[in-house]
């Protein structure tokens, strides 16, 4: 199992969304983007837990890492 290929979609995904959240958070209500970023980051944990194979646990932590970037 590659951990470089585990962790980086994580990282990728966490700091990209973390600048376009900042940008959302001037058009729309800071509750309603914090709210949206705990149900995709949600989502990820979820295809994380049920995934049965590595690319579909790389796919969840990507979701969870654009979840986290808020």
């Amino acid at each position: 199992m590659n951990v470089y290929a585990f962790a980086s979609p994580d990282l990728l995904t966490f700091s990209g969304f973390m600048l376009v959240i900042g940008q959302l958070l001037t058009l729309v209500s800071p509750k309603n983007v914090y709210l949206g970023a705990v149900a995709v980051f949600a989502l990820g944990s979820l295809i994380c837990a049920v995934g049965r194979s590595f690319p579909v646990l790389v796919f969840g932590r990507a979701v969870a890492g654009c979840g986290g970037g808020g």
